[in-house]
């Protein structure tokens, strides 16, 4: 098999990738704006102007010691761990009934049962709630703060099988019980969803935990954006001009939008939140179609005050690539809204588990004010093969965009996405 060195990862199509001068968009339709604004409802937004980080939130949860298997481990199980060799994805250790495999960079945690092993934790009586409960109550073992701990839902994993003859299939019977456990934050009016930190606990038909996936690294002491003074109108006003300058407002029903609070990766286990616009796009079945065709749903996250600057985006398709996968950028966007025409410099660069640089993108050019270029579609930028990855480069990558003024070298806009290279993925 072909392996590659960390500083010559191959991105063809973004090595050819070129940006004329020329390259704008129009200024948005106002009439498409003024349509999408009465499509979009406001009448649960609440405000996010003046709203802070409470003393002792921020910078309260260190990941990196919180889940050390050697605290977290013997909190969560009972159980002491023996670590294992270190390896650029993380650390995996070992009790006598569990496994706990470890991304500190990530403040991911991966808790399941040895293969053949039972779970010697005691069983949780009573329904739904006691499950959530004692998901709560794990997860404040281990330190994370109560003011971070948001919606918690509990379904059943459901399972049934047929005979090899075509037979009448066996009536559904329950093989899991899952607890979602969702971040938010303080807001104004309501708790705000915190995009990127979550559990999952699944507890077997006898209600013993078997496994925890956690990604819940610790909210760096400064560096948030939380607040906004816009109005819930004008931040409808910026959902729909930022949809149709993006040729996204053909939706067929209607746009929901809410807040919520986007985790960007700040250090090692460590992220800042940057408050972030969601729209929902929900494209209900149209007339005459055909009746089990179901209602395709679209999410779409905004920065609120990128309006009246430059402003870039990069994201790739999945956040976890394994073995006969391509890593791929699905979304490289640059916009100049500031007003007048922006003598610039457009980067890109990739960034494996070492903290090796790859640039793959470095461009003068002056962006005429309105230009909004979405340069990964309809046709997403392949970085590279996961099978042509050396063993040692598997772990956390990173993307990055920046938008730079030719004139004073500042940072204009920068935008960062992470995602994760391993020879398989993290079991549900």
């Amino acid at each position: 098999m072909k392996r590659i060195n960390r500083h010559k990862i191959a991105i063809a199509a973004l090595a050819a990738l070129v940006l004329p001068a020329a390259a704008g968009a129009q200024p948005a339709d106002p009439e498409r704006i003024a349509a999408l604004v009465a499509r979009i409802d406001t009448s649960d937004l609440g405000s996010m102007k003046g709203v802070r980080i409470p003393d002792g939130v921020a910078g309260g949860f260190d990941a990196l010691a919180a889940l050390d298997p050697n605290a977290a481990g013997k909190a969560l199980t009972g159980e002491s761990f023996q670590m294992g060799p270190a390896t650029p994805q993380g650390v995996t250790a070992e009790s006598a009934h569990w496994s706990y495999e470890w991304r500190p960079q990530r403040g991911a945690v991966l808790l399941h049962l040895l293969e053949g092993k039972q779970s010697p934790l005691p069983r949780v009586p009573g329904g739904k709630q006691a499950l959530a409960q004692d998901t709560r109550a794990r997860l404040a073992a281990i330190g994370v703060p109560a003011e971070l701990i948001g919606p918690v839902a509990v379904r059943r994993l459901m399972t049934q099988s047929q005979s090899e003859d075509g037979g009448e299939p066996t009536e559904p019977r329950v093989a899991a019980h899952k607890v979602f456990v969702e971040s938010s934050f303080v807001g104004d009016e309501q708790p705000v969803l915190v995009d990127g930190l979550r559990a999952v606990a699944t507890y077997g038909v006898d209600r013993r935990l078997r496994k925890l996936l956690l990604y819940w690294p610790g909210l760096a002491e400064g560096g948030h954006e939380v607040e906004s003074p816009l109005t819930p109108e004008e931040a409808a006003l910026v959902v729909a001009r930022d949809l149709v300058q993006s040729d996204e407002d053909d939706v067929r029903d209607r746009v929901d939008r809410e807040w919520v609070y986007a985790a960007v990766p700040a250090g090692p286990g460590e992220v800042s939140l940057d408050l972030r616009l969601q729209a929902t796009l929900r494209d209900e079945p149209w007339a005459g179609g055909p009746h089990d065709v179901k209602p395709k749903i679209r999410v779409r996250q905004i920065d609120p005050d990128r309006f009246g600057a430059a402003f870039c985006h990069v994201e790739t398709g999945e956040a976890d690539y394994d073995l006969g996968e391509k890593a791929e950028v699905t979304s490289l966007r640059f916009a100049n809204y500031t007003g007048a025409s922006l003598p610039a410099r457009l980067r890109l660069e990739v960034v494996d588990p070492s903290g090796g640089v790859a640039e793959r993108l470095n461009r003068r050019m002056t962006m005429p004010d309105g230009m909004d270029r979405q340069f990964a579609a309809p046709d997403p930028i392949g970085l590279f093969a996961i099978d042509d990855l050396d063993p040692s480069l598997f772990g956390d990558y990173e993307v990055r965009c920046r938008v730079e003024s030719l004139t004073t070298g500042a940072v204009l806009a920068a935008d960062a996405h992470a995602f994760h290279a391993s020879e398989g993925g993290d079991p549900e």
